[in-house]
């Protein structure tokens, strides 16, 4: 019963938001990826509709960030996107070119067959097609499937390696909490491209943009190998290994 309140009361919100010209697109966009036992009805603080279940609980013991501070740090991003996968909630990803290349951790899509949708801080919902994976990387390639002259606003993808005490920004959507920015600097280039950005579970699949030029120097998704699942470091493939990783998904994609 309380779940069935909050789900009305929720897409009263929606509708309410969206504007009367605008009720049917949406009812559209809403029924079309939500499956009944997540209908939770949330509505995001940045607008975009919110369902699903968030299992994350709080910050490791330890955390330079608290739960609260997360809250603060909110910062949309139009590039950045919240995906759901058979109406649950879960990590992100972000977008790379204006016809709707995008790109996300593999381990998100990895073992679910979907429907994986996105969802934009402006509230839009569109569906994800996965059309490349890498192994060996933790990566894959998405193509949204947009609407005939849509266009969306991206990341550029650096093509050179990251330097050690480069400043970084990370946006992600940490335990649940949808598009908070976290700053640090690049600690340790190797295998993988570490920083001390705070990130969390649900970072999985965000970017870690260089701060000067805005051009993403790595794609987030989980703990160096070695480290505590404790550890709040942000560790995974540079710059140079997504671009690569695009250039052989998408022949026209040019980076």
């Amino acid at each position: 019963m309380e779940k069935g309140l909050r789900f009305f009361v929720s897409l009263c919100i929606v509708l309410s938001l969206s504007g009367c010209a605008d009720i049917e697109r949406r009812l559209e966009d809403f029924g079309r990826y939500i499956h009944p036992s997540w209908a939770y009805g949330l509505v995001s603080p940045t607008g975009g509709i919110l369902w699903g279940n968030t299992p994350y609980g709080d910050v490791p013991k330890g955390s330079p960030l608290s739960k609260a501070d997360l809250f603060k740090q909110q910062d949309p991003h139009p590039a950045v996107f919240r995906m759901y996968k058979n109406g649950a909630a879960s990590a992100g990803g972000f977008v790379v070119s204006s016809d709707g290349k995008a790109v996300t951790a593999l381990h998100i899509v990895k073992h679910d067959a979907g429907p994986f949708v996105a969802v934009f801080a402006d509230g839009r919902i569109r569906e994800l097609r996965v059309v490349g994976i890498d192994e060996k990387h933790d990566l894959a390639a998405l193509q949204i499937v947009s609407k005939p002259g849509e266009t969306f606003q991206f990341f550029k993808v650096s093509k050179k390696d990251p330097r050690v005490g480069e400043e970084v920004v990370a946006i992600g959507h940490p335990l649940g909490i949808e598009y908070v920015r976290t700053e640090g600097v690049i600690t340790k280039i190797g295998a993988m491209v570490v920083s001390n950005a705070p990130t969390y579970p649900g970072n999985s699949g965000g970017p870690l943009y260089d701060k000067k030029t805005k051009e993403v120097v790595e794609i987030v998704y989980g703990v160096p190998p070695g480290e505590s699942i404790d550890s709040p470091d942000t560790y995974g493939a540079s710059g140079p290994t997504i671009v690569q990783f695009l250039v052989a998904t998408f022949p026209d994609h040019k980076p």
